[in-house]
């Protein structure tokens, strides 16, 4: 009985999931003149693990904002939306 009980437990808080999103504002570290162009990011990697992965010391990266989302984040599902975009949802496009 008690094993099912710490089971039942255990299930019910993996339905409480939540996960980090980040988003940097992405520009080529070069001394060189070149035609990539700076852009922001939104990803689930954090700055180290996002550096790393994409470019290391070629591209400088810069932290522009943070927030966590609950939920699943499998089968494709593309991250939550940050507090300034979902405060803006209910706002409709006249009054912007």
């Amino acid at each position: 009985m008690k094993k099912m009980i710490f089971v039942l437990f255990f299930l019910n808080m993996a339905a409480f999931a939540e996960y980090r999103v980040y988003q940097y504002y992405v520009q080529p570290n070069s001394n060189y003149p070149t035609k990539a162009q700076s852009f922001i990011v939104t990803s689930m990697l954090d700055p180290i693990s996002y550096k790393a992965y994409h470019g290391g010391g070629l591209t400088k990266t810069d932290l522009v904002r943070t927030w966590i989302c609950l939920g699943y984040t499998g089968d494709g599902n593309p991250p939550c939306q940050g507090p300034s975009e979902q405060s803006l949802a209910g706002v409709d496009d006249e009054n912007r």
